[in-house]
């Protein structure tokens, strides 16, 4: 069984390249301005026609795609959020949401890629951009499941690997319903089996525990 005082994630075994990001955020600092980053605003990655990066220094957000909210992705700081437009300037198609108080600055994507130009940091930028493309591609997999089950069941293990603190501030059901498309009636449906299984337990409507949700997957096939 799964509980809080499990080690890490399998996500959390590649490590984070944070001195890249420290790196690249340092050389980028004296050319961004800072923002009035307060918890739930929006800040779209294109602003008055042109792409922007968010360096963020301190506090955690979920990067959402517009058209329908759904969160593509928790961003924990330090973090350079954009950097995929350096190389393939992007459309209004998602925004960063700060879920708390957060330290963060905004630069145009244009100055990102002179300063990674002339200091020589594109071994940097390939190192992060590697890392985002790991964490979309997990992103892809608990979305693209075989079932709806095995979706929920993968999002149960993504909250459970998530800090004590977010899962006391987000309830199973809206964690789940924020990442994927499937329907209230049915995941509240599915979390109520579970809890009555005694697959997942939850304290004051926090997760706690999770057992082990294959053989529910493998049912459902």
């Amino acid at each position: 069984m799964r509980d809080e005082f499990n080690g890490p994630s399998q996500l959390e075994i590649l490590k984070k390249p944070v001195h890249d990001y420290q790196v690249v955020m340092q050389a980028l600092t004296p050319f961004a301005k800072f923002l009035d980053c307060t918890k739930n605003k929006k800040f779209m990655f294109v602003r008055s026609g042109k792409p922007v990066c968010y360096l963020v220094f301190e506090g955690r957000g979920l990067v959402c795609r517009n058209k329908d909210n759904l969160v593509i992705s928790t961003t924990r700081s330090p973090v350079i959020l954009g950097l995929t437009s350096v190389l393939f300037p992007l459309n209004e198609e998602y925004y960063w949401r700060p879920d708390k108080e957060c330290v963060a600055m905004m630069i145009d994507v244009d100055v990102v890629r002179q300063v990674i130009s002339e200091k020589n940091l594109w071994q940097h930028l390939s190192t992060m951009l590697g890392y985002i493309a790991y964490r979309l591609n997990d992103h892809n997999v608990k979305l693209t499941a075989r079932s709806g089950l095995s979706i929920i069941c993968k999002q149960i293990y993504a909250l459970m690997d998530e800090p004590i603190e977010v899962r006391r501030k987000v309830g199973l059901t809206n964690y789940i319903l924020d990442r994927t498309l499937l329907s209230r009636s049915y995941v509240m449906k599915i979390v109520s089996e579970m809890k009555a299984q005694g697959k997942i337990v939850l304290e004051d409507k926090v997760l706690v525990k999770v057992g082990d949700l294959e053989d529910s997957e493998q049912k459902n096939v």
